[in-house]
């Protein structure tokens, strides 16, 4: 199947932020209903990869025909998403966002939400609140008419609801099949490395974003599109005081970064992903002192002889953690729709008490473990806590997951069935510096005139009757036709 560029070339920034013309979309004619943007945006070390393979891995998502740069940011993903202990790819450079192409079929989102998520998809998707008033209609109509043959009121009554019960799951089943058998969802996350966007290039990073959601909606009256970044918040980075932190910097500019789309019309959205859970919750404890600073001592299990950095702590105050991580709700932040997202990007997450510090920050702990270093710290931790992790392949799981993919969800059926409105976008500017791009901003294939365009692509879906039953174990990757 084919692919064609989404800009002839490179568009000039004032530092050349770069990333774009490597960028390819499918063709008109192949089955994708929606295609997402998703940034994600993290300070170093704060486990924007690790976000991006348990997104992988929970979608069950797989990569389309891809060359040139595309294929290569493809595999270096792959090696992680494969094994965990794999070699992370370089820090992103600055000035380079690179992405990642993934798709994903509808059935793998229906089977990972839960039932109020999956209504509000069928919903939104279908004509599932025509069909469930004409099953409640149908139903008050067999009610009447077991009254006039002269059936008990009662009765009449349990007729009426069995009827309207009866054609409301068989219209929830008849939506619910013809989304699972709909066109495929294209989702392409965006490794934006936080510590240059609130950097004095912060301007560029917004224009770079910009410029790609402008021409996303220059074109989506072709197909569907959504863009909505998120947001790492590692809560061993988040320090001793509520501000001041690279996350907090980031959360106050997030809502820009939101509002350049309208989250594919549910209104501008982000997601703040809290990726140490097991911490926080070591952390908050009902009776911990809230004003205690603790030294949180890191210690990846590593194989035998596998050569390793020393264990380092970081401070944090129990009272900034909780603010940020644990007690911070879903809602409406800035006009910005903000859902949270509480993991663990490690497996076999351990926490136990170190005891107090004597106030060296630093040595060997009480139970004769390997000597540790503190991080930098403002203000002295007076106690210490061991966190131990396997980094071993994981995916969002149990709540998480159901939130990740209710998330998705929302972004990629929302006004599915609404015309979408085309935006003008600004001119793009071939950049005129010529110095040989960075691995990863190749330009992409040449662009041939686009044909008229047909009808915005809906999830569309084949006749009821023939739509494969949903099970238990559902692959993102499309089936050959008489494949099993």
């Amino acid at each position: 199947m084919a692919r064609r560029a989404v800009f002839p070339s490179e568009p000039a920034g004032p530092l050349g932020v770069r990333g774009l013309a490597s960028l390819t979309e499918p063709d008109l004619d192949e089955p994708v209903a929606a295609i997402l943007d998703v940034p994600v945006i993290g300070a170093r070390g704060d486990g924007k990869t690790q976000f991006i393979v348990h997104a992988i891995r929970t979608l069950r998502a797989y990569g389309p025909a891809l060359t040139g740069a595309e294929a290569q940011h493809h595999r270096e993903i792959m090696r992680v998403v494969l094994d965990a202990r794999a070699p992370r790819p370089d820090a992103t450079t600055p000035g380079v966002v690179p992405h990642y192409v993934f798709r994903i079929r509808p059935a793998a989102l229906l089977a990972g939400l839960g039932a109020a998520a999956r209504l509000r998809l069928l919903t939104a998707a279908t004509r599932l609140t025509a069909h469930g008033a004409l099953a409640a209609a149908a139903g008050a109509m067999a009610g009447a008419g077991l009254i006039a043959l002269g059936v008990a009121a009662d009765l009449a009554a349990v007729g009426a609801a069995v009827a309207a019960g009866g054609g409301g799951a068989l219209a929830t089943r008849r939506a619910r099949d013809r989304v699972a058998a709909g066109d495929e969802i294209e989702v392409v996350f965006w490794d934006v490395a936080g510590e240059h966007v609130y950097s004095s290039s912060a301007a560029d990073y917004h224009e770079f974003l910009d410029t790609l959601v402008r021409e996303r909606r220059r074109r989506a009256e072709h197909r569907h599109h959504a863009f909505a970044p998120v947001l790492l918040c590692n809560p061993l980075g988040l320090g001793v005081h509520r501000e001041g932190s690279a996350y907090h910097r980031l959360r106050q500019i997030l809502p820009l970064f939101a509002a350049l789309d309208d989250g594919g019309g549910v209104g501008p959205c982000a997601m703040v992903a809290v990726n140490r859970w097991s911490v926080v919750e070591a952390l908050c404890q009902a009776d911990a002192e809230r004003d205690e600073v603790v030294a949180v001592v890191e210690r990846p299990r590593r194989e035998p002889g596998a050569p390793g950095a020393p264990d380092v702590a970081a401070a944090v105050r129990r009272d900034v953690v909780r603010a940020w991580c644990r007690d911070a709700e879903d809602g409406r932040y800035d006009d910005v729709r903000v859902t949270h997202l509480r993991y663990d990007a490690a497996t076999r997450c351990e926490l136990r008490s170190l005891g107090a510090l004597d106030g060296d920050h630093g040595g060997d702990d009480d139970a004769g473990g390997p000597a540790w270093r503190l991080r930098d710290a403002t203000v002295p931790p007076t106690t210490a806590m061991e966190y131990r992790w396997d980094d071993a392949p994981g995916a969002f799981t149990g709540e998480a997951r159901r939130v990740f993919l209710g998330w998705l969800a929302s972004l990629a059926y929302a006004g599915a069935r609404a015309p979408a409105t085309a935006v003008t976008a600004a001119p793009v500017r071939a950049s005129s510096s010529g110095v040989m791009p960075a691995f990863g901003d190749e330009p992409g294939p040449e662009l041939e005139p686009d044909p008229e365009p047909p009808p915005r692509r809906r999830p569309a879906a084949p006749a009821v009757d023939d739509a494969p039953a949903m099970g238990e174990e559902i692959w993102a990757r499309r089936q050959a036709p008489g494949s099993t």
